[in-house]
């Protein structure tokens, strides 16, 4: 593929590459009272076990990925319930916690040591 290409340098808006390489987190509302209803502790963590709280209503999504933005887990709350156990990977690092719910998104950053 590289030998066919005609070399010729060629510049590539950083959004373009950033759409490519990294999941559309860009339709997340961080709105103050839906993302102060959510807590997840501890953070950080030293044995990857966290607790998410608060109003986890039926149908909300968890998406956890690593530090490369690989989806490692991707799970959809059945019941109504207020904590939500998380184990991170063994693996020492950081980790982004996705939560889809009541239309909107929130995005936690999560260290394990």
């Amino acid at each position: 593929m590289y030998d066919a290409a005609d070399k010729k340098p060629f510049k590539v808006n950083a959004d373009t590459l950033q759409s490519v390489l990294i999941p559309d987190f860009s339709g997340m509302r961080l709105v103050d009272e839906v993302r102060n209803a959510f807590s997840v502790s501890p953070n950080p963590t030293s044995n990857g076990e966290l607790t998410l709280r608060g109003d986890l209503v039926s149908g909300t999504y968890v998406q956890l990925y690593n530090a490369d933005l690989r989806l490692l887990r991707d799970e959809v709350i059945q019941e109504r319930t207020s904590s939500y156990e998380l184990l991170l990977p063994q693996n020492k690092g950081v980790y982004f916690l996705v939560l889809n719910t009541k239309g909107h998104r929130l995005l936690y950053r999560l260290v394990r040591i």
